[in-house]
C-alpha cells in the first residue's frame, strides 16, 4: 500500500490521473505499433508479386558517397522481402515495443517514488542500489526535491541494469502490487527475446535459454520464431501487465486522502 509521506506534496488524486495517463498513452502506442507493423508486413508481402517493384534495378542507400546507389535483381528483392516478412519487421518493431514498456515502468516508478519517498529505502538483493550521493551533486541541487529526484534517477538506472526478475521484484515491492507469476515469467521471456534479437541477431543461445527458463521457445543455436501469434500475444501480455499494475496502484490511491 502506498503511503502519504512525499517530497513534492502531490495529491493522491493527481498521481492517480498521471498513472492513468501513462497507461492510456502506452496502450495507444502499442495498439498503433501493431496496426502499422501489420500493414507494413502485408504491404511487403504483396510486393513479392508486384512487377513494378521487382523491375527496379538500382536503389539509393545511405553512404558517405553522395547519391550512392546499389544494384538488386528481382530475385534479390524477393529474398529481401521474404526475410523481412518472415521475421525482420517484427524483430525491429518488437525491440521498440519492449523499450516502450520499459520506459513506462521507469516513468511509473519515478512518479511513485516521488510521491512516497520512503519507498527509496526499498532494497532487493542483487540490485546495486544507490547508497550515497556525490558531494558535488549534492551542492549543485537547488532544493531537497531536486536532490531526491537525482537519487531516484540514479536508482532507476541501477535497477534497469539488474536482471529482469530483480526488476520485477523491485517493481512489486515499491508499488505493493502482487503480479501473477505467469505474467512475470512471460515478461521475462519477452525481455530475453528482445536481448537475443539485439545481441545475437535472434539466434537462441545459452543466455536466452537460461533467462527464459521453462518458457524458452528455442534451443541453443536455433532461430527464435517470431510469428504473428507470438508478436500479437506479446503485445497483449504487455498491455495486460501494464493494466494490472496501474489498476492496482489506482485502487490504492483512491484510499488515500491527502
Amino acid at each position: 500500500m502506498l503511503g502519504v509521506t512525499n517530497s513534492h506534496a502531490m495529491k493522491a488524486s493527481e498521481l492517480r490521473k498521471r498513472v492513468g495517463a501513462l497507461r492510456a498513452d502506452l496502450h495507444r502506442s502499442l495498439n498503433n505499433i501493431y496496426i502499422w507493423a501489420s500493414f507494413s508486413k502485408n504491404a511487403l508481402d504483396l510486393a513479392r508479386a508486384d512487377e513494378g517493384f521487382l523491375a527496379q534495378k538500382r536503389f539509393r542507400v545511405p553512404s558517405k558517397t553522395k547519391d550512392k546507389e546499389i544494384e538488386r535483381s528481382a530475385n534479390d528483392l524477393r529474398q529481401i522481402v521474404e526475410k523481412a516478412v518472415a521475421h525482420e519487421i517484427y524483430f525491429s518493431v518488437f525491440v521498440y515495443a519492449v523499450a516502450q514498456v520499459e520506459a513506462f515502468v521507469g516513468d511509473l516508478l519515478f512518479e511513485l517514488l516521488r510521491f512516497d519517498t520512503r519507498r527509496l529505502k526499498t532494497r532487493i538483493k542483487g540490485v546495486e542500489h544507490t547508497s550515497k550521493i556525490d558531494v558535488t551533486e549534492l551542492i549543485d541541487c537547488s532544493s531537497r526535491e531536486e536532490m531526491i529526484d537525482t537519487v531516484i534517477r540514479r536508482e532507476l538506472v541501477s535497477l534497469f541494469y539488474a536482471a529482469p526478475s530483480l526488476q520485477m521484484e523491485y517493481l512489486q515491492a515499491v508499488t505493493g502490487v502482487k503480479l501473477d507469476g505467469h505474467i512475470v515469467a512471460q515478461w521475462i521471456e519477452i525481455k530475453a527475446t528482445r536481448d537475443t534479437i539485439v545481441h545475437n541477431s535472434g539466434v537462441s543461445n545459452a543466455i536466452y535459454v537460461r533467462k527464459a527458463g521453462a518458457l524458452a521457445r528455442a534451443k541453443d543455436g536455433d532461430s527464435l520464431p517470431m510469428t504473428d501469434e507470438y508478436f500479437g500475444g506479446a503485445l497483449a501480455l504487455m498491455k495486460s501487465f501494464v493494466g494490472r499494475v496501474t489498476s492496482a496502484i489506482q485502487r490504492d490511491l483512491r484510499k488515500i486522502d491527502v
